[in-house]
């Protein structure tokens, strides 16, 4: 939540939280892991606290809509056992630091929580800390200011705890040498690529091959379970009509913020100087007296400002404009210059005036700003904020209530739509990767519908905070479990499959032999004349980072450093049912020499970052493996 101070923080570190402990706990807390157990039902124990089972669906689901976004498609029932493991040890992660945190007395001071509040923009206006944005925000996120301050000083401690950590990390100028040697190492590549694609003509898929393959894995073909929801949801506009403003309190909130529609008054003014130090001799103050006299008497005989001041003035830029100054605010040439200018009407000159400057002539050319504002001019803005504000406090009220009936009223949501005057609502069918927009595109509903409690229990979700001021209350309507589907709808699938891993078997055992060939001291290009459907590349010297792919790249720096006049070869898969066959001639290390300072600064940077990196990796790791910790393993089913 108040994580947002993760920007503050070096990139290594929000890495190994999420690695080690979740994104969840980055972006939460983790007060919300040390709670009762609510239903009683525990998924584990840390030295005595539990972890209850409601947290664990709540973590598993988010996992599992993270895992299936990125990579496209649902995950297997083995491979939901694995995710929902991976997100108990990301648990178990979580309260085995928080438990170090608590037994060694670390704490966040008043004063340095105050300096982390002051530092979100998001609450501030006009630059300075606004305790009614803090509160509101707090309001949107379900939570008051004081739950909010709780969660914020556990963030900063582990964040201090990991900074504190990774400052053990230490590396040497020949770890940084021994870098540079390897990774700006250049390798003279030739290679001949192979395309399964060129291979899948000269293969066949029998009507026995086809049934095999479905017999032997039929739960890859499944049509996918799909859902249908009714929700209420609770934002601003469905309670904006429940805010009523007195004229009191208009005026109250206009008299408070007054100041800010009252613009600061300034000038637009000209003059004429004659420059004296302010520590000048009596003479020379006199002669200067004289000489601003005179350009007074001239200017009250009719000689216009600007010809006064472009032949008298000795402040040359102004008076190369006829001494014009400009705009003026307040405290830019003195007091005295500015008691004088602002005691002015508008197109008259002072008397003489004395600044550290010398003798001025000041004309009032304009006067701007200031002037008072009434309460009708501002009125609508005055309304529109306190209403804003108020909804954000009737949101608060409104989405305690909704929590709490769609508790108790586990089995419907038609009497809490009434109760609440909201409407019942329902989606579309959708599958676990959700749809394109509506909530069923929102990550915090698909982390909860297809858990337990709402797919098989049948009863209401919480209030989910979907942002924005947006709450929602959702159940499960309609469920279509997967269905088998059967070998005619999948036979042209199964045969493309097999005739693709039948073309890509072949193409890697015509990699094979010719390079059982290219070791027996055949040539590259004698092989690419043979085989015309492969193609021979040599990009020359390669680096770690190229044009070339990236899988490529990889499997030849693996390949050992040739011998002086012999050549290192290798077969490797290069994706899409590619296969490279590769031959390394030259192999020349990168030179430390060669690098700048600012270059070996990064390098010396990112492997303080990996070694910090492992340091809070062992740190986790130890404590995990002091902890008493018990897992109900029945719970994880």
């Amino acid at each position: 939540m108040l994580l947002a101070i993760r920007e503050k923080a070096r990139g290594w570190i929000a890495w190994v939280v999420i690695v080690l402990i979740g994104a969840a706990f980055a972006l939460f807390g983790l007060s919300s892991y040390m709670g009762p157990s609510g239903d009683g039902r525990v998924s584990a124990s840390v030295n005595g606290t539990d972890i209850p089972r409601q947290q664990l669906d709540r973590e598993f689901s988010n996992l599992r809509v993270e895992i299936e976004r990125s990579r496209g498609s649902t995950l297997t029932q083995e491979e939901e056992l694995l995710v929902r493991r991976e997100a108990l040890d990301r648990m178990i992660n979580r309260t085995v630091i928080l438990q170090y945190v608590e037994d060694r007395g670390m704490r966040i001071t008043d004063q340095d929580l105050a300096g982390v509040l002051r530092s979100f923009e998001q609450f501030q206006r006009n630059g300075r800390f606004d305790r009614q944005l803090y509160e509101a925000f707090a309001r949107r996120q379900g939570t008051t200011p004081g739950g909010l301050e709780q969660q914020l000083r556990r963030d900063v401690l582990l964040q201090t705890l990991v900074d504190g950590i990774g400052e053990t990390a230490l590396v040497t100028e020949r770890d940084i040498d021994e870098i540079i040697s390897l990774e700006r190492q250049q390798r003279y590549l030739r290679y001949l690529l192979l395309d399964a694609e060129a291979f899948v003509d000269d293969v066949s898929v029998s009507d026995d091959e086809i049934q095999a393959y479905y017999d032997d894995n039929e739960d890859a073909f499944f049509t996918e379970e799909r859902v249908r929801l009714e929700y209420v949801l609770l934002d601003r506009d469905a309670v904006r009509d429940q805010v009523e403003l007195s004229e009191d309190e208009i005026r109250s909130r206009f008299e408070q913020v007054r100041d800010r529609y009252t613009s600061e008054e300034t000038r637009v003014a000209g003059h004429i100087l004659v420059a004296v130090r302010d520590d000048a001799d009596d003479d020379a103050v006199e002669a200067a007296r004289a000489r601003i006299d005179e350009a007074r008497e001239r200017l009250e005989d009719g000689e216009s400002f600007a010809e006064v001041a472009e032949d008298v003035s000795d402040d040359g830029s102004s008076a190369r404009r006829g001494g014009s100054l400009g705009e003026i605010e307040r405290g830019i040439y003195g007091d005295a210059f500015d008691d004088a200018l602002f005691d002015l009407e508008e197109g008259a000159i002072s008397e003489p005036v004395r600044t550290e400057f010398g003798f001025h002539l000041i004309q009032l050319e304009e006067i701007r700003g200031g002037g008072d504002v009434e309460l009708d001019d501002v009125r609508a803005e005055i309304e529109a904020d306190l209403i804003e504000e108020r909804i954000g406090s009737v949101l608060f009220d409104e989405q305690t209530r909704l929590d709490n009936l769609a508790y108790d009223l586990p089995d419907s949501l038609e009497q809490v739509a009434e109760e609440m005057g909201l409407e019942l609502r329902r989606t579309d069918w959708f599958t676990r990767s959700g749809a394109e927009d509506g909530i069923a595109a929102e990550d915090a509903v698909l982390a909860e519908v297809f858990t337990r409690r709402l797919l098989e229990e049948r009863e209401n979700s919480d209030a989910l905070n979907l942002g924005d001021d947006r709450y929602v209350v959702v159940r499960v309507a309609d469920y279509e479990e997967p269905e088998q589907r059967s070998l005619d709808d999948v036979r042209e699938d199964i045969e493309q499959r097999l005739r693709t891993a039948k073309a890509a078997d072949e193409a890697r055992s015509v990699a094979d032999s010719l390079l059982e060939r290219l070791r027996d001291g055949e040539s590259l290009s004698d092989l690419a004349e043979e085989y015309p459907m492969a193609e021979l590349n040599e990009p020359g010297f390669v680096g770690r980072i190229g044009v070339q792919s990236p899988l490529l790249l990889q499997e030849v720096f693996r390949l050992p450093r040739p011998e002086e006049g012999s050549q290192s070869v290798g077969v490797a898969g290069i994706g899409r049912d590619r296969y490279a066959l590769m031959e390394v001639s030259e192999v020349v290390d990168g030179d430390p020499e060669e690098i700048d300072a600012d270059t070996r600064a990064q390098l010396r940077s990112q492997l303080r970052n990996q070694a910090a990196a492992q340091a809070i990796d062992a740190f986790v790791r130890d404590l995990r493996a002091r902890a008493d910790v018990e897992i109900r393993e029945e719970r994880l089913q």
